[in-house]
């Protein structure tokens, strides 16, 4: 049972919904990493997830390839579209942009908007044509009916595949604009902030090898580890629901950092990873790392005597006995060969265990700041660059290569995909997140 929650954790976290839509591709997809990752062969993956699909009703097949051919081969809908499973139908998009202009050619605004296809080498130069252009009919463009209720185009990829001269559309699976080798993605960004900020949403399959990720494996880990009601228990009644946590960490009753953490803890719900819980998460970290040079904070403690006084220490690995005791006996001004010292295991309480574990948890060990966690996930980022679209989609703000995203980009957390802010939030603003 406990490999089987193993599994559940880190799949909860490399869905590219969280799981919401059950047994899509993508999700299949992401169970069938989860079982390779464990040295499962396809036929035995297959005889696994097989029973799943069939009570989800679907046809069982193992998902692996992210690059396989976009349009399904003998299948289509009843318009012909040989693109029915794609978030949005590029041949009913492609319907609808030459319908647009037959309706519209006598209109000076969209005269111009025609006469500028390829006009511009750059991205940054289909940045400006996009930013001249008539606001109806970048507005028009940015509404266009794609065939699925369930995704829209994105605001602002027709009108700069259009402008950019040997640009093609992705159709959002490895980018929104591909040009000379490059993918690029348009993003618009969230309700902004008075003071100008504002979020963007990231979804998980813009990420190559998202579930093998230095954070999101080290998080699984620390998942696995905390759903264990011992360490829970001793996370909540020695460090996050004590008086100097709240006195620490501040925020409110309901969406503070005390609160929304211990939400997370209790759920594992990745909607609930904001800056809220990034801080709860990290002062733990902080609190369990001052436990490792404690008599409380291993499974055997060291000890040395120096002029009449006992010194301990806990170790964990039994690789760390000697340099703890060379260490001690050093602070304390002594020879190491003349200082007595003892040796005596733990008892192994449910405390003790828990300290134990929470003591081998990597996320602890890392370290991790929102700015190593962007760095890290940007990394396996599809995108070579981003385009911000303004809220709304009425301005392409600037074009952001991929070496620049850790400087223009904050990490905000995790939902159904990646948040980031644009530009960085403040630190008064991010108390009101997640």
């Amino acid at each position: 049972m406990k490999e089987i929650d193993n599994i559940l954790a880190e799949l909860s976290l490399v869905s590219p919904d969280g799981m919401v839509s059950g047994w899509t591709d993508e999700n299949v997809r992401a169970l069938t990493s989860v079982l390779e990752k464990r040295g499962m062969n396809q036929d035995e993956i297959l005889e696994l997830i097989s029973p799943l699909l069939d009570e989800a009703g679907r046809k069982p097949k193992v998902v692996v390839d992210d690059d396989e051919e976009d349009a399904p081969k003998g299948k289509e809908d009843r318009s012909g579209d040989p693109y029915p499973d794609k978030a949005y139908s590029p041949v009913k998009v492609a319907t609808e942009i030459q319908r647009m202009i037959e309706k519209n050619k006598d209109n000076p605004g969209w005269q111009e908007f025609l006469a500028n296809k390829d006009a511009a080498s750059t991205i940054e130069q289909a940045i400006e044509f996009y930013n001249k252009t008539d606001p109806n009919v970048i507005k028009q463009l940015n509404d266009i009916n794609t065939g699925q209720s369930r995704a829209a185009l994105g605001k602002g990829e027709v009108q700069l595949v259009w402008f950019l001269k040997g640009a093609t559309h992705g159709g959002g699976s490895t980018g929104d604009i591909n040009i000379g080798g490059k993918s690029i993605d348009a993003k618009e960004v969230g309700k902004m902030s008075k003071s100008g900020d504002g979020n963007i949403n990231i979804e998980r399959n813009s990420f190559s090898g998202f579930n093998q990720n230095k954070f999101v494996s080290e998080l699984s880990d620390l998942i696995n580890i905390v759903r264990d009601d011992n360490v829970r228990n001793y996370i909540y009644s020695n460090i996050l629901h004590t008086p100097q946590a709240k006195k620490d960490l501040g925020g409110g009753e309901k969406r503070g950092p005390v609160p929304m953490t211990t939400t997370f803890l209790e759920s594992f719900d990745m909607g609930k990873f904001g800056a809220n819980t990034i801080s709860g998460i990290n002062y733990i970290g902080k609190k369990v790392g001052e436990l490792k040079n404690s008599p409380d904070g291993g499974t055997t403690v060291v000890s040395v005597f120096s002029k009449g006084e006992k010194h301990s220490a806990a170790v964990n690995n039994p690789d760390d006995v000697i340099p703890t005791i060379q260490q001690m006996a050093t602070k304390q001004q002594s020879d190491v060969e003349e200082v007595p010292l003892e040796m005596k295991p733990l008892n192994k309480n449910d405390e003790t265990l828990a300290i134990s574990k929470l003591l081998r948890a990597k996320f602890f060990q890392t370290a991790w700041t929102e700015e190593k966690m962007w760095d890290s996930l940007s990394q396996n980022l599809h995108y070579d660059g981003i385009v911000v679209i303004s809220n709304g989609g009425d301005k392409a703000v600037e074009y952001i290569d991929k070496k620049d995203f850790a400087k223009k980009f904050a990490f905000r957390g995790l939902n159904k995909g990646i948040t980031i802010s644009y530009p960085k939030l403040s630190s008064a603003e991010s108390a009101n997140q997640p």
